[in-house]
């Protein structure tokens, strides 16, 4: 049983869940390396 895990760009602040594992790809246009900075914002939601 996989736990949800919702995500939030600290530059862009666009929100991803997903099953445990930080959302990939998606270049961030906020960004000064074009990755998005994931940090968790809500478990199990």
């Amino acid at each position: 049983m996989n736990e949800r895990i919702k995500y939030e760009c600290n530059y862009c602040k666009i929100r991803m869940g997903t099953q445990g594992e930080p959302p990939k790809g998606n270049s961030c246009p906020k960004s000064p390396n074009k990755k998005h900075d994931w940090k968790i914002i809500k478990k199990n939601y």
